[in-house]
């Protein structure tokens, strides 16, 4: 589930950094959606039925969110630590 959100998260940035219209960024979201569920192997009947059942279960959903922080940061610090980068 977290390799998951975390494309899913990627992807909504990359969307919403192009500032698009509202159709053209729904259709964007949707194209990136489908693609994530593909690269995953999940319907996306599979992959809401999971996060409705971490929706209804708060401490568990804090856990997951907890550990997708903590591998977008893990990510992120890669990143910047790779020759050619300024920061």
């Amino acid at each position: 589930m977290i390799p998951i959100l975390s494309d899913i998260h990627l992807a909504e940035g990359v969307v919403k950094n192009q500032h698009l219209n509202n159709d053209s960024a729904t259709k964007l979201y949707n194209k990136y959606y489908w693609q994530i569920f593909e690269i995953h192997n999940v319907t996306q009947k599979q992959f809401f039925r999971s996060f409705n059942y971490y929706q209804r279960h708060p401490e568990l959903f804090e856990e997951l969110y907890a550990d997708l922080l903590t591998k977008i940061n893990t990510e992120t610090m890669l990143i910047k630590k790779k020759p050619g980068n300024k920061e």
